[in-house]
């Protein structure tokens, strides 16, 4: 047993819970905040934390990406994104949840540059969240099939019909 990563997971699940109870009185700006005390604190195994350590990772910034899209920071949110992705290297339902909440968080850009009257940006952020969605889809798609080992059943149809 890994005391170092149970601890860490046990953290991880209070400190989202506590970002629950902010995210539930509407403020988002203490969700963020809180999330960030997992994000700055000690990971166990450090440059080389185990995968659990690095999924939980991924996940929280890809929370508070999309949290801080939210707010309308956009910057912050491509950042945690940015973050999670170097986390999330290999082909797994963290990365497609980042590339999921990319998607999200250039729609909210998307809205917000049309409400402004900037119709180029509008459409340029409208192309980038297809772009994201349509890879999120795939990366999902794939971790699917990688799971079932039977490549899975196409439209909802049990394998071997």
């Amino acid at each position: 047993v890994d005391t170092a990563l149970l601890a860490f997971l046990s953290k991880a699940k209070a400190v989202h819970i506590e970002a629950d109870i902010a995210e539930g009185e509407g403020d988002a700006a203490r969700a963020i905040a809180v999330l960030e005390q997992l994000l700055s604190g000690p990971v166990p195994g450090g440059d080389t934390a185990p995968p659990e350590a690095r999924e939980v990772l991924a996940d929280t910034l890809a929370r508070q990406a999309e949290l801080s899209s939210g707010t309308g920071d956009f910057a912050r949110a491509t950042d945690a994104i940015e973050r999670g992705l170097g986390l999330a290297r290999e082909l797994s339902h963290y990365r497609g949840r980042l590339m999921e909440v990319l998607g999200v968080i250039e729609q909210r850009r998307h809205d917000k540059l049309r409400e402004e009257g900037d119709e180029l940006g509008a459409e340029q952020a409208k192309a980038r969240a297809i772009a994201a969605l349509e890879e999120a889809v795939a990366i999902q798609d794939e971790v699917i099939r990688k799971t079932l080992g039977d490549g899975g059943a196409a439209g909802g149809e049990p394998a071997g019909r």
